[in-house]
């Protein structure tokens, strides 16, 4: 969520705890929703963001960077410590 809502942190502060409460509620409710698969590319992209967070990337290329276009999300974000 911080990475995908701009300026997050400052506007979760200065929401009212009613309205940040609304804000949550709406992120978990499509999240319950299977269609979007959003729990399912977020999982798979866990190894990848904490590689990238410890500073534990390999030198070699990751599927990410590849111009392999036809590969699903999850392969492309795959990454296994």
């Amino acid at each position: 969520m911080l990475c995908a809502v701009p300026d997050i942190t400052y506007t979760l502060e200065t929401m009212t705890l009613t309205n940040r409460k609304v804000f949550f509620e709406r992120i978990r409710s499509r999240l319950k929703g299977t269609e979007n698969r959003i729990v399912a590319r977020l999982k798979a992209a866990d190894a990848l963001y904490w590689a990238m967070m410890y500073n534990n990337l390999p030198a070699s290329d990751l599927p990410i960077e590849s111009a392999k276009e036809d590969l699903p999300f999850e392969q492309i974000v795959s990454y296994r410590i």
